[in-house]
């Protein structure tokens, strides 16, 4: 009998040695400026014009890194989808931008995508002195860079400059706004209509992640990008369009489903409880709107489905 359980103690041992180690989240830094030179008039040392002496800040651009969560888990399960994860940022006036992302001690490579910005510079005239106001288009599409749990990167680009001349393509705005409503308290004092989702909500201080399906002149097709879903419940996607009287565009948009609590009264007994459920709009595409043109104003309001487990 002594010898049998040396030998279940021996496995017990064994077994707990071959537990995978969890993965333990921290942060890398990425700090970032985009600069062009967009006025050469203030390019000039001693009276003589020297190419990118003064270089601007790009402002207005934004910036987004994708992550895949599977690079946060030391042991992946095959064939399980894991989450991947949109962080966005956008540059200040001096072209400057930091995003934060968690990883671990393991290092994982990230695309930057940087989208395009529609801007002015001011280039030298004949005579070498005065300026000319120009419309440009700033773009630099992505790079990769590697990232591990107490990186802290940092790096300078320089934006692509394209003038947009008479023939160039035309773009223009629009917006696509609404409410998002969401039956979170169904408990005894419940009307049994959708309430808002608000700070008060399971929804308090999430976003909600949109791309172009049929974005403006091809463009901005697939790249993610993230939006709060402010204290009141409502929403607001900015969106660059073809301009007045072109091509219209199209949007996907939602969240991923998550599992939070629902004020409930399932048994019946006058007395509300909660109750673990699914929220979902059925993922970040979920929801789409099309054939939005130039200066259009589409109200969408979004209504959350919820399940209880």
């Amino acid at each position: 009998m002594f010898s049998i359980m040396a030998i279940a103690a021996v496995a017990l041992v064994s077994c707990k040695k071959e537990e995978p180690a969890t993965s333990e989240l921290g942060m890398a830094t990425i700090n970032g400026n985009v600069w062009a030179d967009l006025d050469q008039t203030d390019d000039f040392q001693n009276g003589v014009y020297v190419q990118e002496l003064n270089p601007e800040g790009v402002e207005g651009m934004q910036v987004s890194i994708e992550v895949n969560t599977s690079n946060w888990v030391q042991n992946q399960v095959s064939g399980y989808d894991y989450e991947v994860k949109t962080y966005t940022a956008t540059t200040d006036a001096n072209g400057d931008w930091t995003i934060e992302i968690p990883a671990t001690e393991d290092a994982y490579t990230v695309t930057i995508q940087y989208n395009d910005v529609y801007t002015t510079r001011t280039v030298l005239a004949e005579d070498g002195v005065s300026g000319i106001t120009e419309n440009v288009e700033l773009s630099y599409g992505s790079h990769n860079v590697t990232v591990f749990a107490g990186a802290e990167i940092n790096e300078k680009i320089e934006a692509n400059i394209s003038t947009l001349g008479a023939g160039a393509m035309n773009y223009g705005t629009a917006k696509v706004f609404g409410t998002v409503y969401v039956n979170w308290n169904d408990g005894n004092s419940s009307t049994g209509f959708y309430e808002l989702g608000d700070v008060s909500s399971p929804l308090a201080g999430m976003n909600i992640s949109w791309a172009y399906y049929d974005g403006p002149y091809g463009d901005g097709e697939d790249v993610w990008s993230d939006v709060a879903i402010a204290a009141d419940g409502t929403y607001e996607i900015n969106l660059t369009t073809e301009g007045a009287g072109m091509g219209t565009v199209g949007i996907d948009f939602g969240f991923y489903d998550f599992i939070a609590d629902q004020i409930t009264d399932l048994d019946f007994d006058g007395n509300d409880e909660n109750t673990p459920s699914i929220y979902s709009v059925g993922g970040v595409d979920g929801e789409s709107t099309c054939c939005i043109e130039a200066g259009e104003l589409v109200q969408y309001d979004i209504y959350v489905n919820v399940s209880n487990l």
